[in-house]
C-alpha cells in the first residue's frame, strides 16, 4: 500500500493539494483492497463478499440522499440533521437489504 501511495500522491497532492491528498489514499487502500481479495479468493469468501456489496449500495444510497439535504443556514444545525437523516435512511435501506436477504435470497 505505501509503495502504490508513494508512487500516486505526488501526482495527486502536486495538482490538488489536500483534494489530491484524499483522492491518492482513496486509489491506495482500492488497489490493497482488490490485492487482497485477488490473494484470498482460494479461501472462498468471494460470496460473503458479494453479499456484503448490497451494504455498499446503501451506504451510497444514503450519501446521495444526505447530500441534497440542506434545512438551515446554520452549519452545525445541518451537520446534525444530515448525521440523524444519514443514520435513519442507512439502517432502514440495510434493515431492509438484510431482511430480504435472509427471507427470499437464501432459500
Amino acid at each position: 500500500g505505501a509503495i502504490t501511495d508513494l508512487a500516486i500522491v505526488y501526482f495527486f497532492i502536486t495538482n490538488f493539494g489536500a483534494t489530491g491528498a484524499a483522492i491518492s489514499v482513496a486509489i491506495t487502500e482500492f488497489a490493497v483492497c482488490a490485492i487482497q481479495v485477488w490473494l484470498s479468493r482460494q479461501e472462498h469468501i468471494i460470496p460473503s463478499v458479494l453479499k456484503s456489496l448490497g451494504f455498499l449500495a446503501c451506504g451510497f444510497l444514503m450519501c446521495v440522499i444526505v447530500a441534497s439535504i440542506k434545512v438551515s443556514d446554520s452549519i452545525i444545525v445541518n451537520l446534525v440533521i444530515k448525521a440523524v437523516a444519514g443514520g435513519i435512511i442507512y439502517v432502514a435501506f440495510a434493515g431492509a437489504y438484510y431482511y430480504l436477504c435472509n427471507n427470499f435470497f437464501d432459500k
